[in-house]
């Protein structure tokens, strides 16, 4: 049996310069983060966390789960359109959709 391996955020990780009480970095605090917001959804994961959330998650449901590539993302994220961005070709929109 496999050790189980417990993936905590970087903002609650001791020694992560992002870390809520001793972090050198106020990332997280700047965009209110507590400690005791673990009902947060995605927040200060790295990307072999999420991998490791889609093949937990895979084998706990016997489906596939996998992180879009970046053309998958790009793709949903257009929804279908073919313009320049997703909400037109003009750029004076951007700023709304930033």
């Amino acid at each position: 049996m496999r050790p189980r391996i417990v993936y905590r955020p970087e903002w609650l990780e001791e020694g992560s310069h992002y870390h809520l009480d001793s972090g050198r970095e106020k990332h997280y605090l700047c965009h209110g983060i507590e400690r005791d917001a673990l009902d947060l959804l995605v927040v200060g994961i790295s990307w072999h966390d999420a991998r490791a959330y889609c093949e937990w998650l895979g084998r706990l449901t016997g489906k596939p789960y996998w992180l879009p590539t970046e053309a998958q993302w790009e793709y949903a994220c257009r929804a279908d359109t073919e313009t320049h961005w997703n909400f037109s070709d003009e750029a004076h929109g951007l700023d709304e959709h930033a």
